[in-house]
Protein backbone atom coordinates (compact mmCIF):
# COMPACT_ATOMS: atom_id res chain seq x y z
CA UNK A 1 0.00 0.00 0.00
CA UNK A 2 1.23 3.45 -0.42
CA UNK A 3 3.08 5.45 2.16
CA UNK A 4 3.74 8.83 3.05
CA UNK A 5 7.00 9.15 5.13
CA UNK A 6 7.45 12.12 7.57
CA UNK A 7 10.50 13.32 9.23
CA UNK A 8 9.74 15.39 12.51
CA UNK A 9 12.53 15.88 14.55
CA UNK A 10 15.52 18.08 14.22
CA UNK A 11 16.59 20.87 16.14
CA UNK A 12 14.04 22.25 18.74
CA UNK A 13 13.80 25.73 16.60
CA UNK A 14 12.89 23.47 13.28
CA UNK A 15 10.33 21.32 14.54
CA UNK A 16 6.92 21.53 13.59
CA UNK A 17 4.50 21.15 16.94
CA UNK A 18 3.65 17.39 17.45
CA UNK A 19 -0.53 18.72 17.11
CA UNK A 20 0.04 19.54 13.52
CA UNK A 21 2.00 16.32 13.09
CA UNK A 22 -1.19 14.61 14.46
CA UNK A 23 -3.57 16.11 12.43
CA UNK A 24 -1.90 15.92 9.11
CA UNK A 25 -1.15 12.20 9.81
CA UNK A 26 -5.49 11.72 10.50
CA UNK A 27 -6.01 13.49 7.23
CA UNK A 28 -3.56 11.74 5.50
CA UNK A 29 -5.34 8.46 6.70
CA UNK A 30 -8.64 9.49 5.57
CA UNK A 31 -6.87 10.13 1.91
CA UNK A 32 -6.42 6.04 2.50
CA UNK A 33 -2.58 6.53 3.34
CA UNK A 34 -0.32 4.86 5.51
CA UNK A 35 2.23 7.00 7.51
CA UNK A 36 5.96 6.31 8.44
CA UNK A 37 7.92 8.04 10.68
CA UNK A 38 11.75 8.15 9.86
CA UNK A 39 14.46 9.80 12.60
CA UNK A 40 14.24 9.91 15.77
CA UNK A 41 10.70 11.23 16.97
CA UNK A 42 9.54 11.25 20.84
CA UNK A 43 7.75 7.69 21.62
CA UNK A 44 4.35 7.81 21.24
CA UNK A 45 4.32 11.64 20.14
CA UNK A 46 2.56 10.58 17.10
CA UNK A 47 -0.07 8.09 15.57
CA UNK A 48 2.30 6.34 13.09
CA UNK A 49 5.21 3.59 13.25
CA UNK A 50 8.54 4.90 13.69
CA UNK A 51 11.07 2.93 11.73
CA UNK A 52 13.87 1.53 13.94
CA UNK A 53 17.28 0.52 12.89
CA UNK A 54 20.11 2.42 11.12
CA UNK A 55 20.24 5.55 9.11
CA UNK A 56 20.29 3.61 5.63
CA UNK A 57 16.92 2.06 6.78
CA UNK A 58 15.43 5.37 7.59
CA UNK A 59 16.86 6.76 4.09
CA UNK A 60 15.26 3.29 2.30
CA UNK A 61 11.91 3.87 3.37
CA UNK A 62 11.91 7.57 2.55
CA UNK A 63 13.45 6.90 -1.14
CA UNK A 64 10.29 4.09 -1.50
CA UNK A 65 7.57 6.41 -0.02
CA UNK A 66 4.78 7.32 -2.38
CA UNK A 67 5.24 11.35 -0.47
CA UNK A 68 7.70 12.74 2.17
CA UNK A 69 6.82 15.41 4.22
CA UNK A 70 9.08 16.44 6.60
CA UNK A 71 11.63 19.75 8.01
CA UNK A 72 14.28 21.07 6.60
CA UNK A 73 16.62 17.64 7.11
CA UNK A 74 18.96 15.25 5.62
CA UNK A 75 15.51 12.91 5.00
CA UNK A 76 14.09 15.68 2.87
CA UNK A 77 17.23 15.79 0.61
CA UNK A 78 17.21 11.84 0.72
CA UNK A 79 13.81 12.14 -0.85
CA UNK A 80 14.33 14.90 -2.95
CA UNK A 81 17.90 13.05 -4.72
CA UNK A 82 15.42 9.83 -5.39
CA UNK A 83 12.23 12.18 -7.30
CA UNK A 84 10.14 11.29 -4.18
CA UNK A 85 7.25 14.14 -4.56
CA UNK A 86 6.57 15.63 -1.22
CA UNK A 87 6.91 19.07 0.91
CA UNK A 88 9.42 20.17 2.85
CA UNK A 89 8.81 22.56 5.72
CA UNK A 90 10.94 25.72 6.74
CA UNK A 91 11.04 28.56 9.79
CA UNK A 92 13.99 30.12 10.67
CA UNK A 93 16.39 28.62 8.54
CA UNK A 94 16.99 29.85 4.72
CA UNK A 95 15.40 27.44 1.94
CA UNK A 96 17.31 29.37 -0.39
CA UNK A 97 20.62 27.98 1.03
CA UNK A 98 19.39 24.88 2.48
CA UNK A 99 16.17 23.72 0.83
CA UNK A 100 15.59 21.05 -2.27
CA UNK A 101 16.67 21.35 -5.56
CA UNK A 102 14.49 19.07 -7.64
CA UNK A 103 11.44 19.37 -9.34
CA UNK A 104 9.39 16.64 -7.45
CA UNK A 105 9.77 18.54 -3.95
CA UNK A 106 8.09 21.51 -2.19
CA UNK A 107 9.30 24.18 -0.15
CA UNK A 108 6.90 25.93 2.08
CA UNK A 109 7.95 28.58 4.87
CA UNK A 110 5.88 29.09 7.57
CA UNK A 111 4.35 32.49 8.26
CA UNK A 112 6.99 34.86 9.68
CA UNK A 113 9.45 32.00 9.58
CA UNK A 114 7.68 30.53 12.68
CA UNK A 115 6.15 26.57 12.33
CA UNK A 116 3.59 27.25 14.86
CA UNK A 117 1.59 29.53 12.33
CA UNK A 118 2.18 26.53 9.78
CA UNK A 119 -1.42 25.40 9.20
CA UNK A 120 -1.87 21.56 8.61
CA UNK A 121 -4.21 22.14 5.63
CA UNK A 122 -1.92 24.13 3.78
CA UNK A 123 0.79 21.53 4.05
CA UNK A 124 -1.98 19.05 3.21
CA UNK A 125 -2.81 21.06 -0.14
CA UNK A 126 0.60 21.51 -0.81
CA UNK A 127 1.71 17.81 -0.88
CA UNK A 128 -1.52 17.04 -2.55
CA UNK A 129 -0.69 19.30 -5.22
CA UNK A 130 3.51 18.09 -5.33
CA UNK A 131 2.12 14.77 -5.98
CA UNK A 132 -0.74 15.19 -8.12
CA UNK A 133 0.25 12.34 -10.41
CA UNK A 134 0.58 10.04 -7.52
CA UNK A 135 -2.93 11.18 -5.44
CA UNK A 136 -4.79 10.34 -8.81
CA UNK A 137 -3.18 6.76 -9.38
CA UNK A 138 -4.79 5.82 -5.79
CA UNK A 139 -8.28 6.57 -6.33
CA UNK A 140 -8.69 2.43 -6.52
CA UNK A 141 -7.49 2.46 -2.88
Amino acid sequence: APYVAIHTDSELHKQWPPTKWTALIQALHVDGFSVVAVGRPHVGSLPAPVVRGPWQRHAAVVAEAWAFVGIDSCFAHVADVQQVPGVVLFGPTDPIEWGCAGPAMRVMVAPDCNLRRLAPRLVLAELREASSTAYSNTESL
